[in-house]
This record gives structure tokens, sequence and C-alpha cells, in this order.
């Protein structure tokens, strides 16, 4: 009994020992497992940091002007790709370079078709050679068919006018150099050629004498003047020049014509001679620069015209001939000439002298073919 009575009390320490012991280890566990759910929260609030991180790492929407780009951030590593913010993209931002990671591709892929398209528009056809054909052409002035030997020769001055413009429309010729055209047969000629320009009839008498005329579907004018010469007696006379611009090529060239005075009133070689001189130094001034030269013209001399004008300029006829190591003419040679500079190429000289041209005037038609070759820079057409 009383081991009984000895056992009883240390029964119960023993079971309040084991209640005790219990109790401590259900409070370390939820102690640990309170420790395991907030190491769980602070693992989730590292991952947002870090996308949020990224996200404020991207270009801003509104992009730098400086003329470096920015430099295109990593993606995170993450099991779906974030989206980037949209770019708004300025006009004076430089290109992006093309990453390793193609990130820019298509950026770059649109730079490259717009300096495609730039290129194509810069790029502008080759130049063109300039060919035309030009008339040296005495249409004999009405006042000289009014009466007398020509007048029984010839029609009128207004019909023989209809003549010359039928010849201007039938050689197909681009610019012509008239001489001895008076009023009667230019308001013909100006009803009968609507769409040629004309230098010369608004200047009166004399300089309408040697008026320049020219298709306006092949050349406009950039600008005219004229030159005194003298003619009979000494008298002087205004002879026009103009710069004219053929439409199709661009090309500038200089026309002047001229009517050096005949013997019909006097021997006047000493004023033919005075105005050799004074044209071989309009030549010279012209075509200074490189622009092309066209002389046409009754000179009324042949060899004694050609020789000094081929000698001293770089005028060539268009029916051939030189002056280099003395004067060579050419085999025919009339009165009436057309020359030219280089670079001008005549590839035909043609001299008209039957058919309507016998009834219009008792000059010849020379007509002549010339060709331009384009310039090596289309920019020095002049």
């Amino acid at each position: 009994m009383g081991k009984h009575a000895l056992d009883t009390p240390r029964a119960t320490l023993v079971g309040t020992v084991s209640v005790g012991v219990a109790l401590v280890v259900v409070v370390a566990l939820f102690a640990v497992l309170g420790q395991r759910a907030n190491a769980g929260g602070s693992t989730t609030d590292d991952v947002s940091d870090a996308a949020a991180s990224t996200a404020v790492s991207d270009p801003p929407t509104s992009p730098s002007t400086s003329s470096t780009p920015s430099p295109t951030p990593s993606a995170p590593q993450t099991s779906a790709p974030t989206q980037r913010p949209q770019r708004t993209e300025r006009t004076d931002e430089p290109s992006a370079p093309r990453t390793s990671d193609g990130t820019d591709g298509q950026k770059v892929g649109s730079d490259r078709s717009l300096a495609d398209r730039v290129e194509d528009l810069a790029e502008v056809p080759p130049p063109s050679p300039t060919e035309f054909r030009v008339t040296s052409l005495n249409i004999l002035g009405h006042s000289h068919t009014v009466s007398g030997p020509r007048a029984r020769r010839y029609p009128s001055g207004p019909t023989r006018a209809g003549f010359v413009a039928q010849l201007i429309a039938s050689w197909d010729v681009d610019v012509a150099g008239l001489q001895e055209l008076q009023a009667p047969q230019w308001g013909v000629l100006a009803n009968r050629l609507p769409n040629w320009g004309h230098y010369g009839p608004g200047f009166g008498r004399e300089v309408m004498a040697n008026s320049i005329i020219w298709d306006t579907r092949v050349w406009e004018l950039v600008e005219g003047s004229t030159v005194q010469i003298p003619y009979f007696g000494g008298n002087r006379r205004a002879m026009p020049y103009v710069l004219l611009r053929n439409l199709a090529s661009g090309q500038q060239v200089w026309f002047a014509n001229f009517h050096n005075p005949a013997d019909a009133h006097g021997p006047a070689q000493r004023w033919r001679k005075a105005a050799t001189a004074i044209q071989i130094q309009l030549a010279n001034n012209l075509g200074a620069d490189g622009t092309p030269v066209v002389f046409t013209g009754d000179f009324n001399d042949r060899e004694q015209y050609f020789c000094p004008i081929v000698a001293n300029t770089a005028l060539e006829a268009s029916q051939g001939g030189s002056a280099d190591g003395g004067c060579a003419p050419p085999a025919k040679m009339d009165v009436d000439w057309i020359f030219g500079s280089p670079p001008i190429q005549f590839t035909q000289h043609i001299r008209v002298i039957d058919g309507l041209i016998d009834r219009t005037t008792d000059h010849p038609m020379i007509v002549a073919d010339a060709f331009i070759p384009p310039p090596l820079d289309s920019d020095s057409a002049s």
C-alpha cells in the first residue's frame, strides 16, 4: 500500500512532464510551419520585384533625341516572354542597329525599305544626246519682188512666205535662221507656224530681216540679244542671237543669224571683213564656257568668210573643210553657211535647190543635221 502511495505521485509527475513535452513539440512545430510560410511569401515577392525591375528598364515611351540609339534590354528568363511597351517613333531618331537576337530586325527592315525607295526616287535617267535640224534660208524679201524682173520670176512675198512655211515643215526643221524677212512675209509665217517662237520681229524692220525662229515643241528660249555689224555703207545693223534649251535633253545652244552686206550698193568687202571680225569675237565669247554655238547666215562670201571664221574660232562648217595647217575650204560653197562648234557634230549637209525652193527664193536652202553627245555629267549640260 505504501508502495502504491509512493507510485501515484511519480506517475502524476511523469504524466505532467509528458504533457509539457507534447506542448513544447506542438509549439515548436507551429513555429517551424510559420517560418516556412514566411519563407514562401518572401520568394513570391522576389519574383514580382524582378519583373517590375525589367519593365522599367525598357526604353521610355518618349524616345531620346540623342544621335546614338539606346541599347535593347535582354528579355527576362521566364516561361512566357514579357511584352515590351510600344515605342513612339520620331522622324529625327536614328535607326536602332540590328542586334544578334533580331529584336530590332523589323525596324531595320523598314528602314532598309525606305532607303530603297529614296534611292529609287533619286535615280534619274542617263543624260540623252541632242539631235536637231537647222536651216539657213534667205527667203528673198517682199520688196524685191514687187516690181522688175524678179516680180515676173517669183510670186509675191506673202505667197512665197507660205512656201517657206511648207519647206520648214516638209524638211522637219527645228531651228531656222532667216534673212530678208519682211513684215508682209512675217504675218504669213506667224499664221502658218503657230507653234514656233521667234526673236527679231518684235524689234523693228532691220532686226526682223534676220530673225531666228524655232519649234517651241523642241526648244525654249533662255535669253536673246543682238550684235551690231556694219552693213551698206558701214551703217550699223543689229543681228540677233539667242540661247535655246532643248526640251528633251536640257542641252543649251547658242544660235546666231547674220546677213553680211552684198556689193549691191557698191563694193562692200571692207564691211564684210569688219563684220567677220565682230562675228569671230562673238563666237568666242558665247562659247567660252563650253556652250555650243551655231552660226547661220547669208555671209555674201565663200572662201573669204570660211577661212578666217574657221581659223580663229572653234566653228566648223556643216559641209566640211578645215583650217588645220592652212585653209582647206569645202569643194562646194555658197554664200549661205551653217557653222557649229564642238561638241556639235554635223551628220548631214543638204543643199536644196529644186522644187518649191526654186519658186520661193534665189538662194538655196541649206539644211544640216546636228548631233551633240550627252555630257559625262548631267549637271554639265549648259
